[in-house]
């Protein structure tokens, strides 16, 4: 189920890294801490996040080396950082652990991350491309997904998990259907592969924050 890194990343590229992601959550850099998974895993690194009184911890032994797992855990934090900027997760979607919203509610909507519209050239065709190559990885189907949008560009992805459920996710601070639709496959992208070295355990557990009601599945 896991994914080789096969990256560059030095344990100082990454620790600089950690510091940037910081300041973009606007949190210092001491609430970011790194910590080994020894003895049970000697290889395993574990990484958690403090912002206010909530604390969220990931952590990643799928790798060959520390140096390795270290590097993954910091790119997953990159790929969160990256979409609270883009809008297209909140705080309380990312302080989740176990099903739990670690953050009070209404606390740190968006935390204090600017915005950042998406500004590559990668056509809907290319999100589509990516939404099908993130499925495979996630061993779902085309018959697990819907993508739609509407008249004013947000798009929204409705994704059924293998026990039923769905997940749902939808962008709309970008400037048009295209970057919208873009930003969702880029989403998913970052799912996969997280799930593919294992940082999440469980797809539950990876799309834990989008889960819809059980109310809601038939929809």
């Amino acid at each position: 189920m896991s994914g080789s890194y096969t990256g560059s990343m030095t344990r100082e590229d990454g620790l600089e890294k950690l510091k940037r992601l910081a300041s973009r959550l606007g949190i210092r850099a001491s609430d970011i801490r790194v910590r080994s998974l020894a003895p049970d895993s000697p290889e395993g690194i574990r990484l958690s996040i403090r912002y206010g009184t909530a604390e969220l911890v990931r952590s990643c032994d799928t790798q060959i080396s520390k140096d390795r797992n270290f590097a993954c855990l910091v790119l997953w934090l990159s790929d969160l950082v990256r979409n609270l900027e883009r809008r297209i997760e909140t705080f309380q979607e990312a302080f989740q652990l176990d099903g739990r919203n670690l953050l009070a509610s209404g606390a740190g909507l968006y935390g204090e991350t600017k915005e950042n519209l998406y500004k590559g050239d990668k056509t809907r065709e290319d999100a589509f491309d990516i939404i099908k190559s993130s499925l495979v990885r996630l061993g779902l189907t085309l018959r697990d997904i819907k993508v739609e949008w509407n008249a004013r560009g947000v798009a929204r992805m409705k994704l059924r998990l293998p026990n039923g459920q769905f997940v749902e996710k939808t962008s709309s601070m970008q400037p048009d259907t295209r970057t919208n639709l873009v930003v969702l496959a880029l989403w998913l992208q970052c799912q996969a592969r997280n799930w593919e070295r294992g940082i999440e355990e469980e797809l539950e557990e990876l799309f834990a924050a989008n889960l819809l009601p059980a109310a809601r599945k038939a929809s």
